[in-house]
């Protein structure tokens, strides 16, 4: 079994079958995304899929999140957005801790006075230089 991760080299394994794509940050932008690799698991039981390589490479970082992110509500029903979510810069030099801890404060700022309705999850990593 590969392993999903590998720090040292920056080598991730991956299966996406979400409408979300995960996405790779460089220099403060957007690099990437990485797009779905298949249908959602639940669609197609039977279904065999393949897992794809990719290099995080130094000074990247990867972040994951849920449709509760982009879904996430404000009291005059306007979604945060997957908009709003890619234009958080990814300073090249922060860990994926201070990255997750800004969404978490925007998407909060953006909810305020109303209830959050889907889950918000979030992962993130960060490749140092």
């Amino acid at each position: 079994m590969l392993p999903p991760l590998n720090p040292p080299d920056g080598t991730l394994h991956y299966i996406n079958t979400s409408r979300e794509e995960p996405l790779i940050f460089a220099n403060g932008q957007i690099k990437s995304r990485i797009g779905p690799t298949g249908p959602a698991v639940s669609m197609l039981p039977e279904r065999q899929y393949e897992v794809h390589r990719m290099d995080l490479l130094p000074g990247e970082t990867l972040l994951l999140y849920t449709g509760g992110v982009a879904d996430a509500l404000n009291p005059s029903s306007e979604r945060f957005s997957e908009e709003r979510l890619s234009q958080m810069p990814a300073d090249a030099s922060a860990s994926a801790g201070s990255l997750i801890e800004a969404l978490i404060t925007a998407v909060d700022m953006h909810m305020t006075g109303s209830q959050q309705f889907d889950d918000i999850t979030l992962l993130s990593f960060h490749r140092k230089a």
